[in-house]
């Protein structure tokens, strides 16, 4: 089988790796966020992705609530049904989007749904701050000293003449 989809788009790569995984007898699980960016050519881009389990992206847009991009399918796993579906939202200049792992929002005694909210406010109310400034509140806010799972984070932010400014940690 070819597992070759160049240019096919998220959802077709995600398939081609759990097909990948399938045919080579792996038994192996995951989540992921696979994921586009690509420029409309007016200042703004679109954000094309397809979700395998991983928590929702925050997508953080003036003058707009903040938007969970809670479009997913299943995680990767051998014998689970392969079929992909991507999503696609524009992103103006002044959008911040953001994505985590569930390390980020997974704390004991505390819901899911109540930390992607304390994230959420977070992202609303540091919509002008610097990139590398949201990064240090959401260690120091969500994360805390004393977290112990892992965590990883990815802030793309269009500033208003339409460049991608990115900071992963």
């Amino acid at each position: 089988a070819s597992h070759d989809h160049f240019r096919s788009g998220p959802a077709a790569a995600v398939d081609a790796l759990h097909g990948a995984v399938t045919d080579l007898g792996m038994n192996i699980s995951g989540t992921l966020v696979h994921a586009h960016l690509t420029p409309t050519g007016e200042g703004a881009w679109n954000f094309t992705w397809t979700n395998a389990g991983h928590p929702p992206p925050l997508l953080a847009r003036p003058g707009h609530p903040i938007r969970q991009l809670q479009e997913h399918d299943l995680l990767l796993y051998p014998g689970l049904p392969a079929r992909r579906t991507q999503h696609r939202v524009r992103l103006d200049p002044g959008s911040t989007l953001l994505l985590y792992t569930d390390g980020l929002i997974e704390e004991p005694g505390t819901p899911v749904d109540q930390r992607i909210q304390q994230l959420s406010r977070l992202l609303a109310e540091n919509s002008t701050t610097s990139v590398e400034g949201l990064l240090e509140q959401i260690a120091d806010q969500i994360a805390g000293p004393a977290h112990d799972d892992d965590i990883a984070l990815l802030i793309v932010r269009i500033d208003t003449s339409g460049m991608v400014r990115t900071e992963p940690s």
